[in-house]
């Protein structure tokens, strides 16, 4: 809608309208936006999410049993009118409603499908999901959760793309490839499902996935507006150029201004968590951001920390599960070490430490909750630029 007012400028002659025509400056608002817009509408509605059950398996479940979860349904649904506000959906309206000789036509309303929006609507697909898990009595079965990821996974693969040949960069190559959309869509679906357990994972201590989601969405934004989307620094660094780039800049810059309005209420000690709802939505934004710069492998740059701790725990996961179904599962949680050291070597390799990793560094290691987030950023922020110089320039 401000986007709009630039095209009220060269009709009215009101120079200063022009501002709105900038991404840069619909970026800035956007976040501002939503950043107050949070702050003050969170606390007033928290009281009607659902009270946190509270994690048997995390160090610190106990603490964080009967506090209102779920808040991502919050934060997300007052981000969606800033983003009708401050994304240019109709940059040119009247070309779009009417044809030369002024005629309403009806193919401005297909503009309203562009993949920005479809694509929003996975994240907020995916946020719903993990709503009706954190207001669920029983918690939803792993297979369950898997399969709607990999549904709406796969859904926002084919709104990024809209069966249409994709191009991609990979790392240590000058070349770009070009892929079927159906080779496009399997990727995307891999990165996403990969990104939305890998959040859900990392949730776990108050302010930690939100501080390491915030600086991941704040390199996203830059990267998506300044390099994807700028045709000559993307022509110099050899990638392909999005012309949209700064619709998605805007997209997750609005989203990290909610972002930091919701760490306010969630530094330690927490007064409202996320809860699936956020971690989710938020594991799906980063995913798609992933996928619009055209480098799959950005992922593991862009979010080493929360990949790490989140896989090592699926992994573990998965193997437990195993044991499981072939008749070996575990039947008591070992204790202290003497305990562990008793165990068979099948049994024993899955307590050799604790997953998620925070889990291990708070458990085993003794940091406390301030710390495991602080170090963990002192970690991503080391380890993002290396790996995002390696990915653009070893090529």
């Amino acid at each position: 809608m401000l986007y709009l007012l630039k095209n009220l400028s060269d009709i009215s002659g009101l120079g200063p309208l022009r501002i709105f025509g900038s991404h840069l400056v619909l970026i800035c608002i956007g976040a501002a936006l939503a950043l107050c817009l949070t702050y003050f509408l969170l606390p007033r509605l928290w009281h009607r999410l659902p009270q946190d059950r509270g994690k048997s398996f995390t160090a610190d479940g106990k603490f964080s049993k009967g506090k209102p979860t779920g808040a991502g349904i919050i934060f997300f649904l007052l981000v969606f009118p800033v983003l009708f506000f401050v994304l240019p959906i109709l940059p040119n309206a009247h070309s779009a409603f009417f044809t030369e000789n002024g005629e309403f036509s009806w193919r401005g309303f297909s503009m309203l499908l562009s993949s920005e929006w479809l694509c929003v609507g996975c994240i907020y697909l995916a946020m719903l999901c993990g709503y009706f898990d954190d207001r669920a009595t029983k918690p939803w079965s792993r297979g369950r959760k898997l399969v709607l990821d990999i549904a709406v996974s796969f859904l926002a693969g084919l709104a990024l793309c809209k069966f249409q040949n994709m191009e991609l960069w990979i790392p240590f190559t000058k070349h770009t490839f070009e892929v079927s959309w159906f080779t496009y869509t399997l990727i995307a679906t891999t990165v996403l499902v990969i990104s939305l357990n890998a959040t859900n994972c990392s949730d776990g201590i108050d302010g930690l996935l939100g501080t390491q989601t915030i600086i991941s969405l704040i390199v996203l934004t830059i990267f998506l507006y300044g390099v994807v989307g700028h045709e000559r620094i993307a022509a110099y660094l050899l990638i392909p150029h999005n012309p949209h780039g700064a619709y998605w800049a805007i997209l997750t810059s609005t989203i990290t201004g909610a972002l930091l309005a919701y760490l306010w209420y969630n530094a330690e000690p927490s007064s409202v968590l996320m809860g699936d709802a956020g971690s989710r939505g938020l594991g799906m934004l980063v995913g798609i951001a992933i996928m619009v710069t055209g480098n799959p492998f950005i992922l593991f740059a862009i979010m080493p920390v929360v990949l790490f701790d989140g896989i090592c725990g699926i992994i573990k996961l998965a193997y437990l599960t195993c044991l499981k179904k072939i008749g070996a599962g575990i039947t008591k949680v070992p204790t202290n070490k003497e305990e562990k050291r008793a165990l068979p070597f099948h049994h024993f390799i899955a307590f050799i430490f604790r997953c998620p990793i925070h889990d291990h560094c708070r458990n085993e290691l003794k940091w406390s909750k301030i710390q495991v987030v602080i170090r963990f950023l002192i970690i991503q922020l080391v380890l993002m630029p290396i790996l995002l110089i390696l990915i653009l320039k070893i090529r």
